[in-house]
């Protein structure tokens, strides 16, 4: 599988975590996750992606910082990202630390959030 270029798994409703493992794919160039339902931070083992060239996560649920603006990710500008509006962080226009205003989020993208907050608060409760 690290021999993979292009892997392009936008549009699938895929929810969750960005796998750490997408750090085995050494070879690849092309790597498109966009329009799915993604959540938590993107994984800074992606920096190691060194032939990475094409590279986007925009509009999905990631949240905390983008990965630090250095080596392949130094080229990916804001479109790469956007549509996360809990993605803070050069090159977007949410700095850390700051929280997003509420009129600026999509309902859809906070209804999810609600729904995964509540999920996780239920399995918190029962476990």
């Amino acid at each position: 599988m690290s021999n993979i270029h292009a892997l392009n798994l936008s549009h699938n409703h895929i929810i969750g975590r960005i796998p750490n493992t997408f750090s085995n794919l050494q070879e690849i160039e092309s790597l498109d996750l966009s329009f799915n339902r993604l959540n938590g931070s993107i994984p800074v083992v992606l920096l190691e992606l060194n032939s990475l060239a094409v590279f986007s996560v925009a509009y999905n649920n990631l949240s905390d910082a983008v990965p630090d603006f250095k080596a392949q990710f130094g080229t990916f500008n804001k479109s790469s990202y956007e549509g996360n509006p809990f993605l803070c962080g050069y090159p977007l226009d949410n700095k850390c630390g700051m929280s997003p205003k509420l009129s600026n989020i999509p309902p859809r993208l906070m209804e999810m959030r609600n729904h995964q907050n509540w999920k996780t608060s239920s399995v918190f409760t029962l476990g």
